[in-house]
């Protein structure tokens, strides 16, 4: 079990890790030392740009990836197939750059520039996926553009009709007043033009208007209007210019309607109670009659047009808005590709993108583990840097996502993808300036001889995986639909995704700069069943929390202080030569098979229709419960009492002489400190 390293690991892994480090030729720092080095650390600023680079392009793949799936038309039951087979697949990452980085040596900087050219590349064939329309999803918030709307009328009625984008036309008959801005009004007169213009343009012919007709023209966005004549009400101040005539009747039986000349330069602002629709071939219609039409402080029940030809106007509302939260969206050119093409492509592609950023991800924490006890600084420390890109760029993206500074406009989330390339890129140019200190390795590696493996505790590290699985579970279960949710549920906007990312790590900075100090004082197994904790919290508070601003915060004790914790467990139960194979046995289990197992299912039970996510969510809030208790016991009930009695009789029969010092009740848990002077810093390399 995942314990308490001073009662219960041997001398025989420090003293194996101190004839590794002989060739060292600079004192080992004591921790206290390396908590004191000052903020800006030369030697790790190349390191400190790659790692800001590298978790901020991540960040915004985590977030806007399962909205792209969305954007290109595939169903929820294809995006679920992707999301699932991905992580497991991921899987060759880690066990392949794990072994070949220790190999390589000095030269794993190479393996880890590779990773992030390759996963830029492999992540931009996703811009390549062929739309579809296979969800049918036309309703939320993640397709392209918005229908064609238009208002015809003639003497007989006015209707509004709309493209039909999906199997039905949305129904807005619930007494909501929408309203509408009406511009741009043509005749279409069809093959009757000539002759009807040729009426409206004589100067000697009369209409039959009713003489209770009230005709206005209201001052509309300062056009200067003119009113018709009682002669010719038809006729534009600039003779031969025909002008529609929008009109609105009080009711069936009233006479006494309101006219309004319109023009390619007039608009008109109404608020309209939509009626049931009329669904046909290929539109929705909408009929303009016996419903509530309010102009101004008046209120009608239907809307005509003057003359012999239908009448065509522009209308725009926020029931058709082309951003984000619109009612009725569209995709901007109806796609024809088959949705099994789209299906395998977008698999394919996806599933060998996914493999490069967990391969790259034990890489660049080898390299924090190597640079940060060469230069006198902390692994917390520097992967602070990390999570302080995701803050910064996440919202950045989802601002230029916000204001469409995008050529994907029909695919809003490509654009946070092709930012991840480019962040990949620069991520690499950055690499070439880490200078890798070569007496890190051995002589023996050095000189192409295979060391043998040194884990003194096979069954604590298999323990400590296995704490990952559980928490990468979780993990998966909560992060892989979890923009879906915050759609479906909190009615978050595309654009605002990224702003979650910094939200939920505002405190991320302070706590990682001095990480292992709260590390070395509550030991290994504490921070573990901590993040256990604040995932019951976080389960909880979206069950039962109206907004999910507060528990969102906690993510910094669930993913990054448990993952520094980790990463520091795994540089202390191996040797030295073994750091990039420890590294990538940790991120195969928390990243690649807990967030399979979490993505398994979330898809099989929290996401089908007949479970609400809230419902999923306080299930899991329950097994996070299970196990944290179960791990919390088994650890101080049984693991702990027997390793703490078999250090004292293994010893002089006396408590380390560091034990002593206590904070209350309550004694420190130092981590791979032996009780003499000349193994201390082990823990640190």
């Amino acid at each position: 079990m995942v314990g308490d390293t001073q009662a219960c690991l041997s001398r025989g892994l420090s003293a194996s890790i101190e004839e590794m480090s002989t060739s060292r030729n600079t004192p080992r720092p004591e921790p206290g030392e390396r908590r004191a080095s000052k903020l800006i650390n030369w030697p790790l600023v190349p390191l400190r740009i790659t790692l800001f680079l590298f978790f901020g392009g991540l960040a915004c793949l985590v977030v806007y990836l399962p909205l792209h799936m969305r954007e290109v038309g595939l169903s929820d039951e294809h995006s679920r197939v992707i999301a699932t087979v991905a992580p497991l697949l991921s899987i060759l990452g880690p066990l392949i750059v794990g072994p070949a980085a220790d190999r390589l040596g000095k030269h794993k900087q190479v393996l880890l520039t590779g990773c992030l050219l390759l996963g830029a590349a492999c992540y931009c064939l996703l811009l390549a996926v062929p739309l579809t329309s296979e969800n049918g999803n036309f309703q939320g918030p993640t397709l392209s553009a918005a229908p064609n709307v238009q208002l015809r009328c003639n003497s007989k009625g006015a209707r509004i009709v709309q493209e039909l984008c999906s199997s039905q036309c949305p129904r807005w008959s619930d007494n909501t007043a929408w309203e509408m801005k009406i511009f741009n009004c043509k005749f279409d007169c069809g093959e009757k033009g000539e002759a009807y213009n040729r009426r409206l343009t004589s100067t000697t012919t009369t209409t039959t208007a009713a003489p209770t007709d009230d005709y206005d023209q209201p001052d509309l966005e300062g056009v200067p209007q003119n009113k018709p004549t009682e002669k010719d009400p038809f006729l534009n101040a600039y003779i031969g210019e025909p002008r529609p005539n929008l009109c609105f009747n009080h009711s069936l039986s009233s006479s006494n309607n309101l006219c309004n000349l319109m023009d390619h330069t007039s608009t008109l602002l109404v608020n309209i109670s939509l009626p049931e629709v009329a669904s046909m071939e290929s539109t929705c219609e909408y009929p303009l009659s016996h419903i509530k039409i309010s102009l101004g402080n008046e209120s009608y029940s239907s809307l005509y047009c003057r003359g012999d030809c239908v009448v065509k106007c522009g209308v725009t509302s926020s029931l058709w808005d082309r951003v984000a939260g619109g009612h009725q969206i569209c995709p901007a050119t109806f796609p024809l590709t088959d949705p099994e093409v789209t299906f395998w492509s977008y698999l394919l592609a996806r599933s060998v993108a996914d493999i490069f950023p967990v391969a790259a991800l034990p890489l660049a924490d080898t390299l924090v583990v190597v640079l940060s006890s060469t230069h006198n600084s902390d692994v917390g420390r520097e992967l602070s840097f990390g999570a302080l890109g995701a803050i910064v760029v996440a919202p950045l993206v989802s601002l230029l996502v916000k204001f469409e500074i995008t050529p994907w406009q029909d695919t809003p989330s490509a654009l946070p993808i092709l930012v991840f390339a480019l962040l990949s890129l620069l991520a690499a140019l950055a690499l070439s300036w880490v200078k890798l200190p070569s007496v890190w390795y051995s002589r023996r590696m050095e000189l192409g001889e295979r060391p043998s493996v040194r884990v003194t505790h096979p069954g604590e590290a298999l323990a400590l995986l296995f704490v990952l699985l559980l928490l990468g579970l979780f993990w998966g279960a909560l992060e892989t639909y979890f923009p879906w949710f915050l759609q479906d549920v909190y009615r978050i906007y595309t654009w605002e995704m990224g702003l979650t990312v910094a939200l939920g790590l505002v405190f991320t900075m302070p706590l990682l700069w001095n990480s292992e100090t709260l590390i070395d004082y509550c030991g290994y197994t504490n921070i573990f069943i901590a993040a256990f904790v604040f995932y019951i919290i976080r389960f909880l508070g979206y069950q039962y929390l109206e907004t999910f601003f507060v528990v969102e915060t906690f993510e910094v004790f669930t993913l990054c202080l448990m993952w520094v914790t980790a990463v520091l467990y795994a540089r202390n139960l191996t040797a030295k030569h073994l750091t990039a194979t420890s590294q990538a046995l940790i991120v195969l289990a928390h990243f690649c098979l807990g967030r399979f197992f979490g993505a398994l299912a979330s898809s099989t039970i929290g996401i089908p229709d007949g479970i609400h996510p809230r419902d999923f969510f306080k299930g899991c809030s329950v097994v996070a419960a299970i196990a944290g208790w179960l791990y919390f016991c088994i650890y101080y009930c049984c693991v702990r009492p027997g390793c703490g009695r078999k250090k004292i009789l293994s010893g002089s029969g006396q408590l380390p002489a560091e034990a002593a010092t206590t904070n209350g009740s309550y004694t420190p848990l130092r981590i791979y400190r032996g009780g003499d002077q000349e193994a201390k810093g082990h823990g640190r390399f």
